[in-house]
C-alpha cells in the first residue's frame, strides 16, 4: 500500500513538473510583440510597409507549422495578414508583407497547416 502510494505521488509529480509547455516551442506565441491580441484577423489593419524579420522571428514563424499553431497564436506574432485567400475546402492562407512572399496555410479548423516565406531577393 504504501509503495503503491509513494509511486502515485512519484508519477503525479513528475507529470506537473514534467509536463509542461515543450520548451522548445516558440515563446512569443500569442504573447502580442510584432502582432496583435485581437481573436480575429483584419486585414484592413494590416502593416503595409515590407518587413525583414530577424533570424528569431523566422524560427518562431518556421515553428508555427511544426506545432500546428492555432490562428490566434499567429496574430500574436505576427499581427494582421495584408490579405486572407480562400479556399474551396473552408481553409485559409494569409498573406503577410514579410520579405518578398509569406504565407501562413491553415486547416479547416485554423491551426498551421503549413508556412512559406521567400526572402526578398538582393540581386
Amino acid at each position: 500500500m504504501t509503495l503503491r502510494l509513494i509511486l502515485t505521488l512519484t508519477i503525479l509529480s513528475a507529470m506537473l513538473v514534467g509536463c509542461g509547455d515543450d520548451p522548445r516551442a516558440p515563446k512569443n506565441f500569442g504573447k502580442g510583440r510584432l502582432g496583435t491580441d485581437d481573436r480575429e484577423p483584419r486585414p484592413a489593419a494590416a502593416s503595409t510597409a515590407t518587413h525583414i524579420p530577424s533570424e528569431a522571428e523566422l524560427a518562431a514563424f518556421r515553428d508555427m507549422e511544426y506545432y500546428h499553431a492555432h490562428y490566434r497564436d499567429v496574430l500574436g506574432l505576427m499581427g494582421h495578414p495584408k490579405s486572407i485567400e480562400q479556399t474551396a475546402d473552408g481553409s485559409e492562407a494569409w498573406v503577410y508583407p514579410w520579405g518578398e512572399k509569406c504565407l501562413v496555410n491553415f486547416d479547416t479548423r485554423r491551426y498551421v497547416e503549413s508556412v512559406d516565406y521567400t526572402p526578398v531577393s538582393t540581386d
